[in-house]
């Protein structure tokens, strides 16, 4: 073997050690990838944990609003105070059954400091209800002072939110979209 022969039998090593280091890059770059698929997995398993609770919270107001909303002659002094939807329930005059509905919902506190860590569909999700909440308060509010607090002298700007079929469908839409939501994460 002559020196021209150990430079190309060098050069032919170097080559072989430099794909096979490629290949060992590309073989951890994989690795990784699906271990941080397995932690992203794991950190919206916990999150799920408490968007669950949150929703389940947020559809008990909805049924409760629903219930309310679809049985009002059951029920006297309906009426809004800050973040609660207030009634008396019971015709009795002598023994009167005082409720109240807070419309907001509880913060939760694991929650809200860590969703920025969820994956996007569930990032959206929590979005979604918070701001579908958010809608909630203000059409179920303005449906409560409007068509219970002030219906002889309700202007004509805000006629519209004393329509009592527009608030029911959008509370069922409501609970639909956060169903279907719930059922898709959880798979």
């Amino acid at each position: 073997m002559n020196e021209r022969d150990w430079v190309d039998l060098v050069v032919a090593g170097s080559s072989v050690l430099s794909s096979l280091g490629i290949l060992a890059t590309i073989g951890v770059y994989f690795w990784q990838k699906k271990d941080n698929k397995s932690k992203q997995r794991e950190i919206d398993r916990k999150l799920l944990y408490f968007v669950n609770i949150k929703a389940k919270e947020f559809l008990k107001k909805i049924n409760n609003v629903l219930h309310l909303i679809n049985n009002e002659g059951e029920f006297q002094q309906i009426e809004m105070q800050k973040n609660d939807l207030r009634y008396v329930k019971g015709l009795q005059r002598d023994n009167p059954l005082f409720y109240k509905i807070n419309l907001r919902l509880n913060s939760n506190e694991f929650l809200d400091r860590n969703n920025i860590h969820a994956s996007l569909g569930l990032f959206n999700f929590i979005l979604d209800i918070d701001s579908l909440n958010e809608e909630f308060f203000n059409k179920t509010s303005q449906y409560i002072i409007y068509a219970h607090m002030y219906l002889p002298d309700v202007p004509n700007e805000f006629y519209h939110c004393i329509d009592k079929n527009e608030l029911i469908n959008f509370l069922h839409n409501t609970k639909d979209k956060i169903k279907e939501n719930l059922n898709r994460l959880s798979d």
